[in-house]
């Protein structure tokens, strides 16, 4: 078991994951931690997240060391006092501090839940954090993360125009907005006078839910048309392949039908392309659609 002095241990370690294709959004998990958190920033912002790391201080190693420290000592003058010579004294001291330090290790691994902090620098301008506990936004950082990660976002066939990050800052942070709304809404019902201002405050979060709803939705099917033409760029390929090397064959052993069937691949191959093609004109609409409801929400 490693000492609560360990430097291994007295460091809040941060673990960054952000698609270099989508600087505005990165996924920050403090060391031991599961699920972590996401920063999400103005994808019209001249820097992004890597740009202004978050950084934490953790006060859990200082306390830990000291809960260590002072059993040591306190047990070691608990077993010196009273004896008659120095020397006695240091002996029974030495004894004390350590049954002091297997007391004080037991009790550093008992102790968690100790506080820590994040802190960012004074210019970094706004940002959103968005925690596992506030689900749509989460949903919606999982699903845009995810699509930063396909090639056809990052070579621009789907969404060109880059709308997702952009639809993202403002879909997460209206979804955090009127969650908050709503828990206030919500304690708003228990005063007469604020009743009527609640219940018209509910009516506009459920209409805005359903919005965000719609949003996430598209979000969703354009990450699944961009994963869909990833695995259909993949078969392309190997069926690119396949067919080449079907046609050193034929040509080797016989030279005949090659034309027929060459021309047959290409055909197949531009059904493909087509398709891919279609399917990208579909996400841009639905990306569309989503910057409308946006408008809407504002």
């Amino acid at each position: 078991m490693s000492s609560p002095l360990d430097p291994s241990r007295s460091h809040a370690l941060i673990r960054t994951t952000s698609a270099a294709s989508m600087p505005s959004l990165a996924k920050l998990q403090r060391h031991g931690n599961d699920r972590g958190w996401y920063v999400v920033v103005d994808p019209a912002s001249r820097h992004g997240v890597q740009g202004r790391p978050e950084r934490s201080v953790d006060f859990g190693p200082a306390i830990r060391t000291l809960i260590f420290l002072v059993c040591i000592v306190g047990s070691g003058l608990w077993a010196a006092q009273d004896k008659a010579s120095t020397p006695v004294a240091m002996l029974f001291f030495l004894l004390g501090g350590s049954g002091g330090a297997l007391i004080g290790g037991m009790l550093v691994v008992l102790v968690t839940g100790l506080p820590h902090t994040w802190h960012r620098s004074a210019d970094d301008g706004p940002r959103l954090r968005v925690q596992p506990s506030d689900e749509r936004a989460w949903r919606l950082c999982e699903t845009v993360a995810a699509l930063a990660e396909t090639s056809s976002w990052t070579d621009r066939t789907v969404d060109p125009k880059r709308r997702a990050p952009a639809i993202l800052w403002a879909a997460a942070g209206r979804s955090l907005e009127i969650e908050r709304q709503y828990l206030d809404a919500e304690r708003a019902l228990s005063h007469e006078s604020l009743q009527a201002l609640g219940q018209e405050t509910l009516a506009r979060v459920e209409r805005e839910r359903a919005s965000l709803d719609a949003i996430e939705t598209n979000l969703r099917t354009v990450l699944a048309s961009a994963q869909g033409i990833d695995r259909r760029r993949a078969e392309l390929e190997q069926l690119r392949q396949k067919r080449a090397e079907e046609r050193e064959l034929r040509s080797r052993m016989t030279g005949s039908q090659a034309a027929l069937a060459d021309q047959a691949a290409a055909e197949h191959q531009a059904d493909l392309s087509a398709g891919l093609a279609a399917e990208a004109v579909t996400v841009a609409d639905l990306l569309a659609a989503s910057d409308a409801l946006l408008h809407d929400l504002d």
